[in-house]
């Protein structure tokens, strides 16, 4: 299990721990009447100060994150928001507060909504040539936006630059790029999502592949998926791909859950390497073309 992993079960056995019968044995160093970890003071995704005393009453979750936190932080964020998740009703009385390294500033990363998650990033992130960086809504309702955008792409286009330019490192040129991208949460049940499948497969987790970016096509690995059968979840399946073409695909989306599940992982574009996060809740495409071998 990774050091991330056993540090976060570790705090959060520690606050369920307090709610049982006789005194927790605690392994770590008491810090009661230490003249640190009074209060803290940062900013949140929205310029909006956080203060400990804003979640009074509330088991505190701080979590601060990693200095490689664009590889570590949404995996973990995840894991944080499936554990808050399982606690039923006593979810209300846990807050999890991420205290971003520097490192989080230029990779901005924010989980909100559903998780119960408040990102301290305390200031605001740049791209490589010096804008903002911001939420942008590329897609809303079916409908485009507007583009990821650096200063060349957006003069040419007569668009606000996004503060999409990014570079590997100092020997390379800022190039138009993502940073971490997602599909906004619905309001299906994922459950029910696939209860509501009849023949079907459930992918779990997706690899590497190849888009053509004038087209559209597309083809990916499917790491980890599975049949499902009369709204169950059956054998597990290996050797799948996925293809299709991204806009058509998108459009046939007709089930949106609630959830959210991150992964990370390197952008290749121009010989350029880039840390990015990917996003996206359950989803249900009625129909997408799958190969792979019978065996």
């Amino acid at each position: 299990m990774p050091c991330s992993s056993r540090l976060f079960w570790s705090i959060i056995t520690c606050s369920l721990i307090a709610g049982c019968d006789g005194a927790p044995q605690f392994k770590s160093t008491d810090i009661t009447g230490a003249p640190y970890g009074h209060t803290l003071e940062l900013a949140d995704h929205h310029g909006k100060p956080r203060r400990l005393e804003d979640w009074r009453g509330k088991v505190v979750v701080l979590f601060f994150g990693f200095t490689h936190c664009p590889d570590i932080c949404p995996t973990t964020l995840a894991d944080i928001a499936q554990a808050v998740k399982t606690l039923g009703p006593d979810a209300e009385r846990v807050q999890v507060a991420l205290a971003g390294h520097p490192e989080t500033r230029k990779y901005r990363i924010t989980v909100e909504a559903r998780s119960g998650v408040v990102t301290l990033e305390g200031t605001a992130a740049m791209d490589d040539e010096g804008t903002a960086t911001q939420r942008t809504v590329l897609i809303e309702k079916g409908i485009l936006k507007t583009y990821l955008s650096d200063r060349k792409h957006a003069e040419k286009l007569g668009i606000r630059r996004s503060g999409n330019a990014r570079r590997e490192s100092f020997r390379h040129l800022p190039i138009c790029r993502m940073t971490n991208t997602m599909i906004a949460s619905g309001e299906s049940d994922p459950e029910e999502i696939v209860r509501s499948v009849k023949d079907g497969i459930f992918v779990k987790k997706m690899g590497g592949g190849q888009v053509d970016v004038v087209s559209g096509n597309f083809a990916f690995e499917v790491t980890e998926c599975y049949r499902i059968r009369e709204g169950r979840l059956a054998e597990p399946l290996r050797g799948a791909t996925l293809v299709g073409q991204g806009p058509k695909l998108m459009s046939e989306i007709d089930m949106v859950g609630w959830d959210l599940g991150y992964s990370t992982g390197t952008c290749g574009k121009d010989g350029q390497g880039a840390p990015v996060a990917d996003a996206q809740p359950t989803l249900r495409i009625p129909s997408v073309v799958i190969g792979g071998k019978i065996q």
